[in-house]
């Protein structure tokens, strides 16, 4: 009995699906959640739909066949979407104290287990350790506790979560003064974003700590769910409330009269929905100085990108460094800009 479909048919099949599914990841970024929520599913998959067609392209090149044009055009349309997925130039400087460049840290320390005897001594404490080596300006945390906001003694000011406040934990930490904060407070969810107007070389800077809503992926411990329809229920839940989210910050974030500095644990990729909201018209300091993937979450299937730090468009990014340590699921990400 002869196949139906010949082997370089159904090869053709593959890379043709690989190649629509990526273009359609590019519009997915413009299309709101609400709309067609299971568009929002390929902005987690982008880097497996890349190298997929990657793959293709070198597979139909090596045969010389004209079918390469099919991944050709679909990397080089996601290309001019998204920029590279691999930043292969490391063209940052290292972090300096230079009295001229704020530096600038973001990090989820969630799963980070304190030891409460550890504080005793901050040298065998990993975490205050590591925080004091970095020692940034500018430090914003995701996920902390105020127990561990008492050993932050290098910050004499800090604005952090209200303690009437019912959401997750967030600190601002600040080497500089700070004249005011306050809270944006998102509906029917932990989450939440905080800001902080701090005064540096005697102008008034915004720093946002926004926390988007968690998908409750514990790294290590997926598995295939036995109810696809609730576990896809769960993921749209999450979208959808991301977005909302999102639409919060970015009407708060136009109203400011300031140049704005957003440290960022989206809980999405750079090719979400989300994450166009957020940046606006900011810039990414990655996408202007950082290197290899830059992966920032633990999830040990993709290199997934999450947390950001993004500057306003006034500010020249002179480093962006992405700290490989194992403290939470999250690593940290610290950036230094000149204005």
């Amino acid at each position: 009995m002869r196949y139906i479909f010949s082997k370089k048919t159904l090869l053709f099949f593959i890379s043709f699906l690989l190649a629509s599914l990526l273009l359609v990841s590019c519009i997915a970024s413009f299309i709101p959640v609400r709309i067609f929520p299971l568009l929002a599913f390929l902005s987690l998959v982008v880097p497996v739909l890349v190298v997929g067609n990657i793959i293709f392209l070198g597979y139909w090149l090596l045969k010389w066949n004209k079918r390469l044009f099919v991944p050709l055009l679909s990397l080089g349309i996601s290309y001019i979407a998204f920029g590279p997925l691999l930043r292969l130039e490391n063209h940052t400087q290292p972090i300096s104290d230079k009295e001229d460049e704020l530096t600038v840290m973001t990090f989820n320390t969630g799963r980070y287990r304190d030891d409460i005897e550890a504080y005793k001594n901050e040298e065998s404490n990993p975490l205050l350790s590591f925080l004091s080596k970095r020692s940034p300006d500018i430090l914003c945390l995701q996920e902390s506790s105020r127990y561990r906001h008492k050993f932050l003694k290098q910050y004499p000011y800090k604005y952090v979560t209200p303690k009437s406040s019912t959401k997750s934990l967030q600190g601002i930490f600040s080497k500089y003064p700070i004249v005011t904060g306050g809270s944006l407070e998102f509906s029917e969810t932990a989450n939440n974003a905080i800001y902080a107007d701090i005064v540096y070389k005697n102008d008034t800077i915004r720093i946002y700590n926004l926390h988007l809503q968690s998908f409750k992926i514990i790294p290590g411990r997926i598995k295939r769910s036995k109810n696809p329809f609730r576990f896809y229920n769960r993921m749209e839940t999450t979208f959808l409330k991301q977005e909302k989210q999102s639409i919060t910050f970015n009407k708060h974030f136009k109203s400011c009269p300031y140049q704005k500095i957003v440290c960022a644990d989206l809980n999405n990729t750079p090719f979400s929905y989300a994450y166009r909201l957020v940046k606006d018209d900011l810039i990414d300091t990655f996408d202007e100085k950082g290197s290899g993937f830059g992966m920032t979450y633990d999830i040990n299937i993709l290199p997934f990108r999450i947390d950001f730090i993004f500057v306003d468009k006034e500010m020249s990014v002179k480093s962006h460094e992405n700290f490989k340590i194992k403290l939470s699921d999250h690593e940290p990400v610290m950036s230094s800009v000149q204005f």
